[in-house]
């Protein structure tokens, strides 16, 4: 089954919004971390899983390429199941995600678009990938 995807990413962390068809949870994923599971409250009909994959990176600490290569593979990783991404976040990680994606034989994800955008809250994040797919909220 194949999904619509919306990722914000920076240089600490990205969040990958996609639509399943359990209930809705949140998953932390990152060095050093548990995975705990939460609802976030809704109605199922708009169901839609959220990750949260943590780069590594704290404070002004710059990440070794190695490191960030490691990053976006374990990002592309999440898109199995995508069929179309769109990818949005400050600065230079969403360029670099477009280009691991295009360059990886593990998914046959299409980019539709790369949009800029500052830090924003979980909430902004889905109500901005819904409304980039026209999902109903």
């Amino acid at each position: 089954m194949s999904a619509n995807i919306g990722i914000w990413i920076d240089d600490e962390k990205a969040v990958i919004v996609s639509s399943v068809e359990t209930e809705r949870d949140l998953d932390y994923l990152g060095p050093g971390y548990e995975i705990p599971n939460f609802l976030i409250d809704g109605s199922p009909e708009d169901d839609f899983e959220v990750k949260i994959i943590e780069s590594g990176k704290t404070g002004e600490k710059v990440l070794l390429p190695e490191e960030r290569s490691r990053y976006y593979k374990k990002v592309v990783s999440c898109l199995e199941t995508a069929k179309y991404v769109f990818i949005f976040g400050p600065g230079q990680a969403k360029r670099d995600l477009r280009k691991e994606i295009s360059c990886s034989a593990k998914t046959s994800a299409k980019v539709v678009s790369t949009h800029p955008a500052e830090e924003m809250t979980l909430n902004q994040i889905i109500v901005r990938v819904r409304r980039y797919f026209a999902v109903p909220s």
